[in-house]
C-alpha cells in the first residue's frame, strides 16, 4: 500500500525492502520536504530468482537473427541501411563506431560512415542529418556522442527523424519508452 508522508516528517524505509532499493535511497532514514506518496512494490512481492545469462551466446543469437532478417529484406529489394556520423576524434567514439560498422558488414546491413573534423559547424551537421533523413537507403541514423562543445547535442538529436533514430534519444522515442 502507498505510504503518505507529510511535510517535514521523518520516515524509515521498510525493513523488508531489497538491498538494491536501500542503496538507491543513499541512507536508511530520510527527511521529507514535500508531501509525497511512495509505493514499494518489492516489499509486497517475493524476490525473483537469479538467471545467469551467457552474453556471448545471446549476442551471437541476436546477430544471427538480424542477419537473417536483413537477408530477407535484401531479397525483397530493401536492404537495411545505417548511417553513422562521427564529429571529432574522440578515441573511444572511434572504436565504438568502427565496431558498429563492422557489425553491419558482418550481418548484411548497408552502412555509411561519415567522419567530420571537430571544426564542422552545427549548421553543416544539421544539413547533413536532414539529407540522411531523406535518403531512402538509410533506415537508421546514429550520431556518435559526445559532440564538440560548439554543437548543441540536443538540437542534433531532435533533427534526426524519430523513425530513423537508432539510439532512441529523440523526444518522441524517449516518450514511447514510458508507454505501457
Amino acid at each position: 500500500l502507498p505510504i503518505y508522508l507529510q511535510r517535514g516528517s521523518n520516515v524509515r524505509l521498510p525493513g523488508s525492502m531489497q538491498s538494491a532499493e536501500r542503496r538507491a535511497f543513499a541512507r536508511r532514514q530520510m527527511r521529507v520536504d514535500f508531501i509525497i506518496c511512495v509505493y514499494f512494490p518489492s516489499c509486497l512481492q517475493p524476490p525473483m530468482s537469479a538467471h545467469i545469462i551467457d552474453g556471448n551466446l545471446l549476442s551471437k543469437k541476436l546477430r544471427a537473427e538480424v542477419a537473417e532478417r536483413a537477408a530477407a529484406l535484401t531479397q525483397q529489394g530493401r536492404q537495411p541501411g545505417l548511417a553513422v556520423v562521427l564529429v571529432g576524434d574522440n578515441p573511444a567514439s572511434q572504436v565504438y563506431v568502427r565496431n558498429k560498422i563492422k557489425a553491419c558488414e558482418d550481418n548484411g546491413l548497408h552502412s555509411v560512415f561519415e567522419k567530420y573534423d571537430a571544426s564542422l559547424s552545427e549548421a553543416e551537421l544539421l544539413a547533413r542529418i536532414d539529407a540522411l533523413n531523406h535518403d531512402r537507403r538509410i533506415h537508421g541514423i546514429l550520431v556518435q556522442l559526445p559532440l564538440p562543445a560548439h554543437i548543441d547535442a540536443h538540437k542534433v538529436i531532435e533533427a534526426i527523424a524519430p523513425e530513423k533514430d537508432v539510439d532512441g534519444f529523440h523526444i518522441s522515442n524517449a516518450g514511447l519508452l514510458d508507454r505501457k
